[in-house]
């Protein structure tokens, strides 16, 4: 049964971060996928490249676009996040 579709960005957003997660313990641990597997992350990358894709002919930009934008978000945020970081370090020290 497929999901509901109230629930079906959150539910496949929790799938597709626990793929995410079991890529990355593969990259580190190293992992051979069998024919199954192999066949749905080729899948899963094929259908996440048409996703792109979708969505940028609908906005009007291509979807290397769409990553970078993606990218200098998630950079500006991690700048954001190491500037507060380090002020709570000064303010630290500044109490010794």
């Amino acid at each position: 049964m497929g999901n509901m579709s109230y629930c079906r960005f959150e539910n496949t957003s929790s799938d597709l971060q626990d793929c995410i997660n079991a890529v990355g313990e593969m990259i580190e641990n190293g992992y051979d996928l069998n024919e199954y597997e192999t066949r749905g992350f080729r899948r899963l990358i094929e259908q996440a490249a048409e996703l792109l894709q979708l969505i940028g002919e609908t906005v009007g930009i291509d979807a290397e676009e769409i990553i970078e934008k993606v990218e200098w978000k998630s950079e500006s945020i991690v700048e954001e996040f190491r500037d507060l970081c380090g002020d709570g370090e000064d303010r630290a020290g500044e109490d010794e």
